[in-house]
């Protein structure tokens, strides 16, 4: 499949974190959102397409972002105005709102939102209420505070006409300083219930990034205020890798490297948790749904799909159920050889899987066009975290091209469409 070009100035990390979405389609447009690099530095870019003529808008320019790290996270309230949260790596998030429903091209005034703050997701809930999640290091480039403490997840609210609210601290790192949460939500098709997978990546050192890695899961009954297991126990906040629905172990000083991609919710209102994990240099990634007595459902999707001989599949993989509640993923596969890491690997290829009959069987394509020396990783997948309902092709983008070998690289990657 041929994808299309939005951009040929992609930094290194254009499309990167899935749980940060940048895609909502409202009627017939299509309004995509990624991170370029130019000289002048990084700024978080949108086009729309028009899904009926095939036609795109030209670039519009949101605002800048602090280096490869302050990619957009896009969504929609029930007006449909666009609301777009971006910037930081250990600073403020920026926040804009559009000035009309479903146009792109003109956008309020900068917000800023706390500080030390980094990875903003967003969530509009049924009363337009903004969720908006991000990692709090306690660090700034001013100043660098409370060294020795544990980095936390915090969770933010903006009723409509409203003002963010203080942050509740949703879950904490178990130990001191550097800590990653990769959290994912989805609604509950009354769009109260909130489904999360979180992934606890804690202890990184010298010698290693990411001793300990959990995947876990939580539900929240009321809109991200209070949460529990799948099985109803209640947990106290912050949640911890202890009390959280463990789904997954591991970490470098278990012999694994864990990522969870963004989680989906099917109709009858059961989540989808899918999450990858590479060790031995191979890659799997699964699908996990609760059995409604605490233990979970599994599927292994290298098991259900038949890949090319010397290929495996990669990181941090994705999943929605469409308008006709087929179950739809993105992830790449990778071709590493022995010693080799899969990050940026230029024999990266993205692919789509689908499965219309519960995760029994799966079809598989690759989406991105075979080049061996060049990574197309970095999917991104379409899903409905505001109040747009789930799309009938849920669209994806993906970054064509290496992650440079700093943070504030400038680089032209190209920055693909897959309708």
């Amino acid at each position: 499949m041929e994808g299309q070009l939005l951009s040929a100035h992609g930094c290194g990390r254009a499309t990167a974190y899935p749980q940060e979405n940048k895609i909502v389609t409202l009627g017939d447009l299509a309004h995509v959102a990624w991170l370029d690099s130019v000289a002048e530095g990084f700024r978080v870019r949108l086009r729309t397409l028009d899904r009926a003529s095939g036609r795109w808008s030209e670039t519009h320019t949101i605002g800048e972002a602090y280096d490869n790290h302050g990619g957009p996270a896009l969504a929609c309230d029930s007006r449909g105005y666009l609301h777009v949260a971006y910037y930081p790596h250990h600073h403020a998030i920026r926040y804009r709102r559009s000035l009309r429903p479903g146009d792109a091209s003109a956008w309020t005034d900068e917000e800023l939102i706390g500080d030390g703050y980094s990875y903003p997701k967003l969530a509009v809930g049924s009363d337009d209420e903004l969720l908006l999640s991000c990692r709090s290091s306690f660090l700034t480039r001013e100043r660098r505070l409370g060294h020795e403490r544990p980095w936390e997840l915090h969770l933010l609210r903006k009723s409509s006409g409203g003002s963010w609210s203080e942050p509740l601290v949703l879950a904490r790192s178990r130990h001191p300083n550097y800590a990653h949460f990769g959290e994912s939500y989805a609604w509950a098709p009354d769009r109260v219930g909130l489904h999360m997978t979180i992934r606890f990546h804690e202890k990184s050192d010298a010698e290693a990034y990411g001793r300990i890695q959990t995947v876990g899961y939580l539900f929240s009954p009321d809109a991200g205020r209070s949460w529990q297991r799948s099985d109803g126990t209640p947990v106290r906040l912050p949640v911890t890798a202890e009390s959280v629905d463990v789904i997954a172990s591991g970490g470098i000083d278990h012999g694994s490297a864990l990522q969870a991609g963004a989680l989906a919710v099917a109709a009858d209102g059961t989540p989808w948790l899918i999450h990858s994990e590479w060790a031995g240099g191979v890659g799997t990634n699964t699908l996990c749904s609760p059995a409604g007595d605490g233990s979970w459902r599994r599927i292994v999707l290298n098991e259900r799909v038949e890949l090319e001989p010397g290929r495996c599949f990669g990181l941090a993989p994705s999943v929605v159920f469409d308008a006709a509640g087929r179950l739809v993923g993105v992830t790449t596969t990778e071709e590493v050889s022995d010693g080799e890491a899969p990050w940026g690997h230029p024999a990266s290829e993205v692919v789509r899987f689908v499965s219309a009959d519960g995760g029994a069987t799966f079809a598989l394509e690759q989406v991105s066009t075979t080049d061996p020396r060049t990574a197309h990783w970095f999917p991104h997948l379409e899903r409905p975290l505001g109040i747009a309902p789930s799309p009938s092709a849920p669209g994806i983008i993906y970054t064509a091209g290496p992650a440079g070998e700093s943070l504030t690289d400038i680089l032209s990657n190209r920055v693909m469409w897959v309708p």
